[in-house]
């Protein structure tokens, strides 16, 4: 058998019994972890031998939300009264990866294979969505900037202007770092023809581009509140 302060499990691990007085906690989520809360000083060393953090201004116990059904579990199995917010309410974990078919025998790819299939994913929803801003901009205005990527090499085949008057220098342009595909809002320096990019500026990863994508709603709605 194995054993914990305040714990001893059987063999198969199938029961716990609590060697210290019963006591009352709460497990919720907190952000991406298992928060117990409660009566927690008389299982202290229960808590901290099951791998738990003591977070003072929150006045409890944290651990990953991987870890948390099963702490959840022995604290229950080991008589003590748990309010179980948490159970349901945890972020689930990722889905194993398929097995390889009987008939191919093929398999999902993995590492930098599966790595390169991402971006190749993300890189033709990007150019999609490019498509789609450069065609609701009007044909002219689209053929304008069209070729003005092409006729300038420094910009990496395309950009986007975020002035149409062509006096501010600050576009939206693709870049890669590490063979990774970004998107980059920075401001060029030079003549048509000769321009180079600035030190100001930001490079997007594509989820980051995807998650400011989805928060222009809410961006929207904060703006139209503060011209109000």
């Amino acid at each position: 058998s194995s054993s914990l302060p305040g714990i001893t499990a059987t063999r198969h691990g199938a029961a716990l019994v609590a060697g210290s007085a019963m006591v009352q906690l709460e497990a919720k989520l907190h952000g991406k972890a298992l928060l117990i809360t409660g009566e927690t000083m008389g299982v202290k060393d229960i808590l901290k031998s099951l791998g738990g953090k003591f977070n003072g201004p929150l006045k409890g116990w944290m651990w990953p939300a991987s870890r948390g059904s099963d702490v959840v579990q022995k604290l229950i199995a080991a008589s003590h009264q748990v309010k179980d917010s948490f159970t349901g309410s945890a972020p689930a974990t990722a889905a194993a990866s398929p097995a390889p078919t009987a008939d191919t025998g093929s398999s999902a790819p993995t590492g930098k294979k599966r790595k390169a299939a991402d971006d190749d994913a993300a890189a033709g929803k990007m150019k999609s969505a490019i498509d789609a801003a450069c065609d609701a901009a009007g044909p002219k205005k689209a053929a304008t900037q069209a070729a003005a990527a092409a006729a300038d090499p420094s910009a990496g085949g395309f950009f986007v202007p975020l002035s149409s008057e062509g006096k501010d220098k600050r576009r939206v342009s693709l870049s890669t770092f590490g063979g990774t595909l970004q998107v980059d809002i920075r401001e060029w320096w030079g003549s048509e023809g000769d321009m180079k990019p600035g030190k100001k500026g930001i490079a997007l990863k594509l989820e980051e581009w995807e998650a400011l994508k989805a928060a222009i709603p809410a961006i929207d709605k904060a703006i139209a509140k503060q011209r109000a």
